[in-house]
Protein backbone atom coordinates (compact mmCIF):
# COMPACT_ATOMS: atom_id res chain seq x y z
CA UNK A 1 0.00 0.00 0.00
CA UNK A 2 1.35 3.38 -0.97
CA UNK A 3 0.48 6.32 1.23
CA UNK A 4 -0.28 9.64 -0.44
CA UNK A 5 2.39 12.32 -0.19
CA UNK A 6 1.89 14.55 2.78
CA UNK A 7 3.34 17.46 4.61
CA UNK A 8 4.22 16.83 8.22
CA UNK A 9 3.23 19.77 10.37
CA UNK A 10 3.04 20.48 14.06
CA UNK A 11 -0.11 18.42 14.48
CA UNK A 12 1.05 15.37 12.52
CA UNK A 13 0.73 14.33 8.89
CA UNK A 14 -1.70 16.27 6.70
CA UNK A 15 -3.43 13.01 5.72
CA UNK A 16 -4.18 12.02 9.30
CA UNK A 17 -7.50 10.16 9.09
CA UNK A 18 -8.99 11.15 12.47
CA UNK A 19 -11.49 13.95 12.10
CA UNK A 20 -10.95 16.70 14.63
CA UNK A 21 -7.43 15.68 15.62
CA UNK A 22 -5.88 19.01 14.63
CA UNK A 23 -8.45 20.91 16.70
CA UNK A 24 -7.78 18.65 19.67
CA UNK A 25 -4.05 19.35 19.36
CA UNK A 26 -4.74 23.10 19.45
CA UNK A 27 -6.96 22.70 22.51
CA UNK A 28 -4.26 20.58 24.14
CA UNK A 29 -1.78 23.43 23.68
CA UNK A 30 -4.21 25.85 25.33
CA UNK A 31 -4.85 23.34 28.15
CA UNK A 32 -1.09 22.95 28.62
CA UNK A 33 -0.62 26.72 28.81
CA UNK A 34 -3.29 26.97 31.52
CA UNK A 35 -2.14 24.01 33.60
CA UNK A 36 1.61 24.28 33.03
CA UNK A 37 2.17 20.76 31.70
CA UNK A 38 5.27 20.17 29.62
CA UNK A 39 5.86 18.84 26.12
CA UNK A 40 6.34 15.18 27.17
CA UNK A 41 2.95 15.13 28.88
CA UNK A 42 1.39 16.88 25.87
CA UNK A 43 2.73 14.12 23.62
CA UNK A 44 1.22 11.49 25.93
CA UNK A 45 -2.08 13.39 25.91
CA UNK A 46 -1.99 13.40 22.10
CA UNK A 47 -1.60 9.61 22.14
CA UNK A 48 -4.57 9.15 24.49
CA UNK A 49 -6.67 11.63 22.51
CA UNK A 50 -5.90 9.75 19.28
CA UNK A 51 -7.06 6.60 21.01
CA UNK A 52 -10.33 8.24 22.08
CA UNK A 53 -10.92 9.68 18.61
CA UNK A 54 -10.19 6.30 17.01
CA UNK A 55 -12.81 4.65 19.22
CA UNK A 56 -15.24 7.43 18.31
CA UNK A 57 -14.62 6.84 14.59
CA UNK A 58 -14.96 3.07 15.04
CA UNK A 59 -18.34 3.65 16.70
CA UNK A 60 -19.37 5.84 13.77
CA UNK A 61 -20.14 8.75 16.06
CA UNK A 62 -19.37 12.48 15.99
CA UNK A 63 -18.63 12.77 19.72
CA UNK A 64 -16.51 10.74 22.10
CA UNK A 65 -18.72 8.98 24.62
CA UNK A 66 -17.60 9.62 28.19
CA UNK A 67 -17.65 5.89 28.93
CA UNK A 68 -14.74 5.52 26.49
CA UNK A 69 -12.56 7.49 28.90
CA UNK A 70 -12.79 4.63 31.40
CA UNK A 71 -10.78 2.51 28.98
CA UNK A 72 -8.09 5.12 28.39
CA UNK A 73 -5.04 3.82 30.27
CA UNK A 74 -3.57 7.16 31.41
CA UNK A 75 -4.46 10.81 31.83
CA UNK A 76 -8.23 10.23 31.73
CA UNK A 77 -9.11 13.48 33.50
CA UNK A 78 -6.86 15.56 31.25
CA UNK A 79 -8.24 13.88 28.13
CA UNK A 80 -11.75 14.62 29.39
CA UNK A 81 -10.86 18.28 29.97
CA UNK A 82 -9.39 18.68 26.48
CA UNK A 83 -12.34 16.95 24.80
CA UNK A 84 -14.80 19.12 26.75
CA UNK A 85 -12.87 22.22 25.70
CA UNK A 86 -12.99 21.07 22.07
CA UNK A 87 -16.71 20.23 22.42
CA UNK A 88 -16.06 16.66 21.29
CA UNK A 89 -17.25 14.84 24.42
CA UNK A 90 -20.70 13.46 25.07
CA UNK A 91 -21.00 13.58 28.86
CA UNK A 92 -23.02 11.00 30.71
CA UNK A 93 -26.66 12.01 31.21
CA UNK A 94 -26.34 11.60 34.98
CA UNK A 95 -23.32 11.36 37.24
CA UNK A 96 -22.15 7.85 37.91
CA UNK A 97 -21.60 6.36 41.29
CA UNK A 98 -17.94 5.62 41.99
CA UNK A 99 -16.80 2.04 41.54
CA UNK A 100 -15.11 1.97 44.91
CA UNK A 101 -16.68 3.12 48.15
CA UNK A 102 -15.94 6.67 49.23
CA UNK A 103 -13.96 7.22 52.40
CA UNK A 104 -15.80 9.07 55.06
CA UNK A 105 -14.62 12.64 55.35
CA UNK A 106 -13.06 13.47 58.67
CA UNK A 107 -12.27 16.92 59.80
CA UNK A 108 -8.60 17.83 59.58
CA UNK A 109 -8.83 19.45 62.99
CA UNK A 110 -9.89 16.23 64.71
CA UNK A 111 -7.07 14.47 66.42
CA UNK A 112 -6.63 10.78 66.55
CA UNK A 113 -6.88 9.34 69.99
CA UNK A 114 -4.11 6.84 70.53
CA UNK A 115 -4.39 4.25 73.27
CA UNK A 116 -2.08 4.91 76.20
CA UNK A 117 1.36 3.37 75.99
CA UNK A 118 1.38 0.18 77.98
CA UNK A 119 4.69 -0.91 79.38
CA UNK A 120 5.19 -4.64 79.19
CA UNK A 121 7.87 -6.51 81.10
CA UNK A 122 9.82 -6.97 77.86
CA UNK A 123 9.76 -3.25 77.02
CA UNK A 124 10.97 -2.49 80.55
CA UNK A 125 13.93 -4.81 80.04
CA UNK A 126 14.89 -3.05 76.80
CA UNK A 127 14.52 0.34 78.42
CA UNK A 128 16.78 -0.63 81.32
CA UNK A 129 19.38 -1.99 78.89
CA UNK A 130 19.27 1.24 76.86
CA UNK A 131 19.64 3.43 79.96
CA UNK A 132 22.47 1.21 81.24
CA UNK A 133 24.36 1.52 77.93
CA UNK A 134 23.93 5.29 77.88
CA UNK A 135 25.33 5.53 81.41
CA UNK A 136 28.37 3.49 80.40
CA UNK A 137 28.92 5.70 77.32
CA UNK A 138 28.23 3.04 74.68
CA UNK A 139 25.54 5.14 72.98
Amino acid sequence: MVLPPCEVGRSGPAWWPLAGYREVVEHTAAFAAETGIGKPMQRKLHEMLRLALAVRDADGDNLVDELVLDDIPNYGRSVRAVLLRAEMLRPLPEPRKPDRPQRTQTSRTTRRVWPPLVMTPRSCQWWRLLVHRKEEGHL
